[in-house]
């Protein structure tokens, strides 16, 4: 991965960890300083071209971003809601 997988946008990576079945696990750090981590099996990572799997990477972070988000929006709505009630 190295050189051209930072290239193509990916993160370093802090750890790699290839399981017996083949699956292997990547630890990174995100633009945004979070730790986050992914895995990908070997046959689909030979066969996936470099580009392909940074594009993933990044939409999976940003599916994260926006449930994230919408859960904080969630939150926020039910104690705005919730404040005015008196519970005794």
């Amino acid at each position: 991965m190295g050189i051209r997988a930072y290239a193509e946008g990916l993160p370093e990576a802090h750890f790699m960890h290839i399981q017996d079945d083949g699956q292997i696990n990547i630890g990174y750090e995100s633009a945004q300083g979070k730790y986050l981590d992914t895995s990908i099996h070997t046959s689909e990572a030979l066969s996936t071209p470099m580009n392909e799997l940074v594009a993933q990477s990044k939409q999976a972070e940003n599916n994260l971003a926006q449930i994230a988000e919408q859960h904080a929006q969630a939150v926020a709505a039910y104690r705005t809601q919730s404040s005015g009630y008196s519970y005794g």
